[in-house]
């Protein structure tokens, strides 16, 4: 068996975010811009950024996705429980410190939890 690195896999838990940031559609965008260029990816577009509400689960924040040219970055955010879930997925091999440190001063989360991973597909 041979196993080739399909891309690498950063998330990122993050605990007690700013919810005025986490919530502002412009400081959001900002940081989506800002992550690209600081990782050395390119956007594909603009970020897509809208706000979901579920009354009956009580439920309410924001969602985003930049697609870039070799995958997508998205963030997820829960004013309930003031969570933070991260996502930066490319084929593009890129270090984590930079983002992890874009997403700590954005965002300002009292707790994280940070994964890198490196994705892999199997070859026969």
């Amino acid at each position: 068996m041979h196993y080739k690195t399909f891309g690498w896999h950063l998330l990122i838990d993050a605990k007690n975010c700013d919810s005025r940031t986490s919530l502002d559609k412009k400081a959001v965008s900002d940081f989506m811009a800002k992550l690209v260029k600081d990782t050395k990816m390119v956007a594909v577009g603009g970020p897509n950024i809208t706000y979901h509400h579920d009354e009956k689960e009580g439920v309410f924040g924001l969602s985003a996705v930049q697609i870039i040219e070799t995958s997508d970055i998205t963030f997820h955010f829960d004013t309930k429980t003031k969570e933070g879930y991260f996502d930066f997925f490319s084929c593009k091999k890129f270090e984590p410190k930079k983002a992890i440190e874009d997403f700590q001063e954005c965002f300002n989360p009292t707790t994280m939890v940070t994964r890198f991973l490196r994705r892999n597909s199997l070859k026969f």
